[in-house]
């Protein structure tokens, strides 16, 4: 399964960094969900709307919900050259 990311295309800053990650998923390795745009999926995701505002959330590979900074670690393992942040951040925690 493709990992997910649910982000807030309304705001003008996450919208910027979401663009920059798609524009580096050249192979199309990661579902980019405009929260303000598909309440759909996040039902059949069983997320709120309101809790997918206040924190960022993807789903990984194996369908596990990831919130907050895990939901980056899912997607910068998705990305070319991110992978070494990823693992970065995992040593620090």
């Amino acid at each position: 399964m493709k990992p997910k990311l649910f982000f807030d295309g309304g705001c003008p800053l996450c919208r910027k960094e979401i663009n920059h990650y798609i524009k580096v998923d050249r192979e199309d390795r990661v579902e980019w969900i405009d929260i303000t745009q598909s309440s759909a999926l996040l039902d059949a995701e069983g997320l709120s709307f309101s809790e997918t505002m206040r924190l960022i959330h993807a789903v990984d590979r194996e369908g596990q919900r990831q919130i907050g900074v895990p939901a980056f670690l899912t997607i910068w393992d998705e990305l070319p050259g991110y992978h070494w942040l990823a693992k970065a951040v995992r040593v620090t925690r």
